[in-house]
């Protein structure tokens, strides 16, 4: 296949992706796996990586129960995370790790992006049009942000309709914190994991929730379902439990039937995940990746789920939802690192 067939963005974009992302050398093989909805982004970035010396092979799942805005119904293959696992790279275009895998326990396991396994966001590549070292400075904050918090003590989000809550932080109140950036190119998260008894204070959820119940989320902002502009659900949380809560009678039952889907009351804090991407272009293509609306760049997230333990190796409980809070402001330690869509990055800089 001829690169030309393909526009100069693209192929810078792809390029990118490859080179500073997958840290792609030549010689190296690329495992790209894709479906009839991503077939043309799998040729031109097979097309690239050969273009730099790489190895590429594509492998097409649409056999298998993948096809474009339709359910997955597809079941692991044994041979599928083999050739994944000894590629040098391993990119999904279409499916998440854990079918890859075969568990979500190891689809956590790679989330930091040092396995160098990356599910891209790869729809409509050519015409994406941003700044690469926007995304590189954001990738390096995220690193930095996990750092400053493994060595701080509190948390604190407040948010102008309502939010109050605080986090403790420092490595004896974490079960784990973890950087996620397997998810590409556009996004970035701090993913936190605390310890029981450590999250207290008031939640008001605006944006999406996304709990797998009744074929959707809690509060879902997918098309046609555009939820959000609803009342906000409001948890109250005391010593990492929620022990009140009050939503619109929609959102309110949703909420009850996720709260007792396991045997386990999923009542508890499961996770804090400050997004740290500032890119407008992550909430323009992240429908792909989360077509219910969530994880937008300016949010965190607050998740509950039956957390019942420490669970250092994983980010996910088997009940797992996460709700979405907009503009927040972020306080570490009394300084305010997030504020307004922006990050402070100079502080960050100096003190990380």
């Amino acid at each position: 296949m001829d690169y030309m067939a393909f526009t100069k963005r693209g192929l810078l974009n792809a390029e990118f992706f490859i080179t500073r992302i997958c840290n792609g050398k030549a010689g190296e093989t690329m495992m790209i796996v894709g479906d009839e909805g991503t077939r043309s982004e799998t040729d031109l970035l097979s097309v690239c990586a050969k273009k730099l010396g790489l190895k590429p092979f594509v492998v097409d799942v649409s056999a298998y129960g993948i096809s474009r805005f339709t359910p997955v119904d597809f079941e692991p293959i044994p041979a599928l995370k083999a050739a994944a696992q000894a590629s040098d790279i391993c990119v999904t275009t279409c499916l998440g790790f854990a079918k890859i895998l075969g568990s979500a326990k190891e689809m956590d396991g790679i989330l930091t992006g040092q396995a160098r396994c990356f599910a891209l966001w790869a729809r409509n590549i050519w015409e994406w049009d941003f700044d690469f070292e926007e995304i590189m400075a954001m990738r390096r904050r995220t690193v930095k942000i996990r750092d400053l918090i493994k060595k701080a003590k509190i948390l604190h989000f407040t948010t102008a309709k309502g939010t109050d809550l605080i986090c403790k932080v420092g490595e004896k109140n974490m079960a784990a914190i973890y950087e996620v950036l397997a998810i590409v190119p556009f996004f970035g998260e701090v993913a936190i994991i605390p310890n029981s008894g450590t999250v207290n204070g008031v939640a008001v959820i605006d944006g999406a929730a996304t709990g797998y119940i009744s074929g959707g989320g809690v509060r879902r902002d997918q098309f046609g379902q555009r939820e959000i502009g609803m009342e906000p659900i409001r948890l109250e949380i005391k010593d990492g439990k929620v022990v009140d809560y009050s939503a619109a009678p929609l959102h309110k039952a949703r909420l009850e039937e996720f709260l007792h889907k396991t045997e386990v009351l999923a009542d508890q804090v499961d996770e804090i995940g400050i997004v740290t991407t500032t890119a407008d272009i992550s909430d323009e293509y992240q429908w792909r990746m989360w077509d219910d609306g969530s994880h937008h760049s300016r949010s965190f997230h607050i998740a509950l789920g039956n957390n019942t333990s420490e669970r250092k190796e994983i980010i996910h409980a088997k009940a797992h939802c996460d709700f979405d809070i907009h503009d927040p402001v972020i306080e570490l330690d009394g300084h305010v690192i997030y504020r307004d869509g922006r990050f402070d990055d100079e502080w960050i800089d100096n003190h990380a």
